[in-house]
């Protein structure tokens, strides 16, 4: 699974219903998830913490916006 420390921009439409989110922070690291609402970005969650997490992804463009260090991996979607 890639790895990424930058704002990265994924859509799924066909992929599977969710997928595992890992997150690895610094002092102060947040991931902020934002989906695509057809006119404007929606924050949906904000993790400050070092883990994994299912998330929904199916049909979803997303937004994933590292800050402070924060790390996160994620299979890809369509770019």
């Amino acid at each position: 699974m890639p790895r990424f420390n930058d704002t990265q921009e994924f859509t799924y439409l066909e992929n599977a219903e969710s997928l595992a989110l890992l997150t690895s922070h610094g002092a102060n690291g947040v991931l902020t998830i934002n989906s695509w609402d057809g006119l404007d970005w929606v924050v949906t969650d904000i993790i400050s913490d070092t883990g994994g997490r299912e998330i929904f992804v199916r049909g979803q463009r997303l937004k994933f916006v590292p800050e402070n260090g924060m790390t996160y991996s994620i299979p890809e979607g369509t770019r």
